[in-house]
């Protein structure tokens, strides 16, 4: 197969099996993918099932470290498979975030996450929005610069076509 893939930001090797559920060894930096036809779109089914329930998890955990200092209500989260956006949110309180985010780097995950957390008390990008990501990320602008060059590659359509991934 000698597909990579990123799984927050790291290169993953993706590998097929036969036998148990599709899982991730962190140890040996694999994907096994349980899928009999090793078809690419099963492949990459399996891969967004897995990512999806991970990324929940990361979520819930990015989200109680910041919540206690911006004390926002946050009434759903859910995961999406946006076209343009890395995350969004709304006036009631509900944030949605990318799945292929789960692909970058955790610190850039837990920028996004601070930043609609932010959202929530400033619907705009104002400075008093920016101050309040500062509190909590105040490399902020390095992540934002860094997902303006590199948000692309975070892709799993671009990883399943070409098989390799760079960043």
């Amino acid at each position: 197969m000698g597909m990579t893939i990123l799984y927050l930001g790291e290169s993953f090797k993706v590998t097929s099996t036969n036998k148990g559920n599709t899982k991730i060894d962190f140890q040996h930096k694999l994907i096994y993918v349980h899928e009999k036809n090793h078809t690419s779109e099963l492949i990459k089914s399996q891969l967004m099932k897995v990512y999806r329930q991970h990324f929940i998890q990361l979520l819930s955990e990015e989200i109680a470290i910041y919540q206690p200092y911006y004390r926002v209500e946050i009434n759903t989260v859910r995961i999406k498979k946006l076209k343009s956006r890395w995350g969004s949110c709304s006036s009631l309180g509900n944030l949605n975030f990318n799945l292929n985010l789960m692909m970058a780097p955790r610190p850039i995950i837990a920028y996004v996450v601070v930043h609609e957390m932010c959202h929530l008390m400033h619907m705009n990008h104002s400075k008093s929005f920016w101050d309040a990501v500062a509190l909590k990320v105040p490399d902020w602008k390095r992540y934002r610069s860094w997902l303006r060059t590199y948000g692309h590659l975070l892709n799993f359509d671009y990883d399943i076509i070409l098989g390799e991934q760079k960043c």
